[in-house]
């Protein structure tokens, strides 16, 4: 690709500016943010453990590859577990607040639907700090050797 010289409008040229055809790809995390919220509700309003915990995990993981991608964070397994932590923490906070219980004669008592939703935000939390610990030491290692 031949370079082509830039006029500034001053009348001198600058040799080190070029014109490319080359332009900027689109990204494709905004996809999967919508994706990932739009399953993670289906999860939580239809009660589908799964697809809380799936949508969750995309969600978040979009999320952070947005922010890394811009530049807006340097550390994006830090992030996955920022929010996952969120996820986490609001998880228990429905889990608690609906009347869910830890510990007694069950391990885990889940009183009603909503409380069953709660808890699936947990393991979502959960899953997905485990993912961005496992990240976070994989990424240690390979920078290592």
């Amino acid at each position: 690709m031949a370079k082509e010289r830039v006029e500034d409008g001053s009348g001198e040229t600058d040799g080190n500016r070029a014109v490319t055809d080359h332009k900027p790809s689109a990204s494709l995390w905004p996809m999967f943010v919508a994706f990932g919220l739009a399953i993670a509700e289906v999860g939580v309003v239809v009660g589908v453990f799964v697809f809380t915990v799936v949508g969750f995990l995309t969600f978040t993981g979009a999320v952070t590859g947005i922010l890394y991608e811009s530049g807006y964070v340097e550390n994006a397994w830090g992030t996955l577990g920022a929010l996952a932590a969120v996820v986490l923490a609001l998880g228990f906070g429905v889990f608690l607040g609906f009347g869910g219980v830890v510990g007694g004669t069950e391990l885990v008592a889940v009183p009603n639907a909503i409380a069953y939703r709660g808890l699936s935000m947990v393991a979502a939390g959960f899953l997905t700090l485990l993912t961005a610990g496992v990240g976070s030491v994989r990424g240690e290692f390979a920078a290592s050797a």
